[in-house]
């Protein structure tokens, strides 16, 4: 099963970096945009960073594996969050599968804010540290819709944040968006 595991995490990332270079070649999004510049479509880049603490609405987790090492399933997480001084929220519909507490997670996130609803995929990891019992995260974000001003919105977000507590416990996050097109 472990086997299994690190061959599924490998897809995962041959998957994830396929992904970067086709939208890359698209012109989707740049590797380090700067907040005021201009994207490849000439429309100006803004940045926007905040934090966001999500707790669980309802889950579905399964243990497999020798010893049970094995985790699979789906978080359904919300939270409030302030972005550009408005008040917004978020769902994660998170997915994950891990081997002794690390793995790959991914899912679909919505960002409503007063102007419009921005929708996300996601692609992360979760390494769990048994010496601290806290397990970090990493991602990506890429915006597959949206409504209002984000109806036209491309681009990309980062994440990187933390759980203390157990699989489905309140995850703390820091989120990085380069978005262009917005209100257009």
């Amino acid at each position: 099963m472990a086997r299994q595991g690190q061959m599924f995490g490998m897809r995962m990332i041959r998957w994830m970096i396929a992904a970067t270079v086709g939208l890359l070649a698209l012109g989707m999004f740049e590797l380090n945009p700067q907040a005021g510049s201009a994207s490849a479509s000439g429309t100006p880049v803004v940045h926007s960073a905040f934090t966001l603490s999500l707790t669980s609405q309802g889950k579905t987790l399964h243990t497999t594996g020798p010893g049970l090492t094995g985790t699979y399933g789906w978080n359904d997480l919300t939270g409030p969050t302030t972005i550009n001084g408005q008040a917004s929220s978020v769902e994660w519909l998170a997915s994950v599968q891990y081997v002794n507490g690390s793995g790959p997670c991914w899912g679909f996130w919505t960002l409503t804010t007063p102007t419009g609803v921005l929708s996300m995929q996601v692609q992360g990891h979760g390494s769990y540290s048994p010496s601290t019992s806290i397990t970090t995260f990493t991602g990506t974000l890429s915006i597959i819709g949206g409504t209002g001003v984000y109806a036209n919105a491309q681009g990309r977000a980062t994440m990187t944040g933390n759980r203390t507590t157990a699989l489905g416990g309140q995850v703390n996050l820091t989120i990085n968006m380069w978005l262009h097109g917005v209100g257009a």
